[in-house]
């Protein structure tokens, strides 16, 4: 693995949503709720780890979890 893609995050998706006052009034709008990705990191097909993520730049992360980890030394020991 030597190059990223470069590609925009996806992050989740706009969920509209009423909110009710206590006094009855009503309100509407939407907002963020972020989508979660569980990405499975295997070292020689052995589980290595399993992180918790957006689901965006995930070679990224991978490579990035390896190499701070001291399992790999640089991106030219990384496959994908």
């Amino acid at each position: 693995m030597t190059d990223f893609q470069d590609r925009s995050p996806v992050l989740g998706e706009e969920i509209p949503f009423t909110q009710i006052e206590r006094t009855g009034v009503q309100k509407y709008g939407s907002d963020m709720i972020l989508a979660e990705h569980q990405l499975e990191i295997l070292v020689n097909g052995r589980r290595e780890a399993i992180l918790s993520c957006t689901p965006s730049y995930l070679a990224e992360l991978a490579a990035g979890y390896l190499i701070t980890e001291g399992i790999a030394a640089d991106l030219s020991e990384i496959e994908q």
